[in-house]
Order: C-alpha cells, then structure tokens, then sequence
C-alpha cells in the first residue's frame, strides 16, 4: 500500500507535529509492512504497520482509514503516494481571529497532503477533506504558472484584475472567511485567502452544496480546476 502511516505518536512526536516541524520526515519512519499477517477482509483490523527498521515493536492498527484514504484519492485523480494518512489529529492553528484544527494539509514543495485523524473519517468526510486539499494543489500550480508567463494579458492579470471585487465577495464558509478577515487587517496575505477560498469551493461543489457564489469566484475556481 502505498500511503504512509503514523501510529501513536509519543507526547514529543504529537509536539513536534502540533509545531507542524519536519513534519514529513517524522510520519515517513512509518511503512505499512505488506508481509505482516492480514486479518479478513471486511474486519476492523486491515492490516499491520511497523516502524521501518524497528520489525519487533510493530502494533496491529486499523487500517480502513487508509485504505478509505487511497480509494477516495483515486476516485479524485490524485497520486495516492502523494497521500500521507495520520491516526491523530492535526495541528491548531489561528487565522483571523478563529482558531481552527487541520483536517488535512498540502506541501507545495513536494505535492503531498497529510490528512489527519483518519480512523474517524467516512467516505464523505475523506472526499470533502480531499477535495479541500487537492484544490491547494491545482491554486499552486496555475499560480505559479501564471507569474511565470506574466505578459499583461494571461491568468495572472486575470487574477488581479478581479481582486477588488474576490475581496468584496469575501469567501464562501466561515472558514475561507477568516482569511479574508485577517488579509483585512494585514495578517494573511490575499493570495492564501483566495487559494483557501478556492479550496472551500472545490469541497462545497464535491458535496453538491445548495449554494452560489459570486460569478468572479465561479470564473476563477474553473480556471484553476481544469487548469
């Protein structure tokens, strides 16, 4: 299986991932261990994950959620080795003047999205965190992309030919919304606020939300969704 796992952590480790340091480095001493006994398939225990190096003190885990995890990417068009899968819950973090718990998170420099607490996920609930997630991903390419071919004309003049009215339509959820609170006040940069924007609107669409958003939302969410 090709996702990664991370088992109980100790207090220093759960500290060390709260901070959100070397985070990859840490979840990546843990391999799923194909050659360990399986149960049945349809039973609670999916298999057995070990830390690398360490055979002896592996623990017996439920591996449903990371295998929920693998599928869903799938069913969404994303690399499933770009999928790291943790038992705990993810980091607290403030934006605004909210705080908040990660469901899951993107690392632009290697492509790979964490998700957290994965026993506690259904099948909605892993396509609503990775849709959020991969919606980063799509922000982070066109975005770069578009600075790079900058000529006055393209994607990025699109974006900030739009920005004073993606700032008066500011988010879609109280989440996006707390961006835009704190670009108000100098906190967040807008580009963080509209790639979180953009990422609500991918969850929201993916869950066939009754809602509608601004047009100019609308425009740019689908440029950037098909690239």
């Amino acid at each position: 299986m090709p996702i990664t796992f991370y088992s109980n952590p100790n207090e220093k480790q759960k500290k060390e991932l709260t901070e959100h340091n070397d985070l990859k480095s840490m979840i990546r001493q843990f391999v799923y261990n194909p050659d360990q006994p399986r149960a049945p398939k349809g039973s609670e225990t999916g298999g057995e994950w070990t830390k690398a190096g360490d055979q002896n003190t592996s623990q017996v885990v439920k591996a449903r959620g990371a295998e929920l995890v693998e599928r869903v990417a799938k069913q969404l068009g994303y690399d499933p080795k770009k999928i790291v899968v943790i038992e705990t819950g993810g980091y607290k973090f403030i934006v605004g003047n909210r705080w908040f718990e990660a469901d899951g998170s993107y690392d632009p420099d290697s492509g790979d999205i964490t998700i957290y607490n994965s026993y506690d996920l259904d099948e909605k609930e892993a396509q609503a965190i990775l849709a959020h997630e991969i919606m980063h991903s799509k922000w982070h390419i066109y975005w770069e992309n578009a600075k790079a071919r900058d000529d006055g004309h393209g994607d990025y003049q699109y974006v900030l030919d739009n920005i004073k009215v993606l700032k008066e339509k500011d988010g879609v959820t109280p989440y996006s919304k707390a961006y835009w609170l704190g670009e108000k006040t100098n906190n967040v940069q807008i580009e963080l606020a509209i790639n979180e924007t953009l990422a609500e609107i991918g969850r929201l669409k993916l869950q066939g939300e009754d809602w509608i958003p601004a047009t100019e939302w609308m425009d740019l969410f689908n440029k950037v969704n098909h690239g």
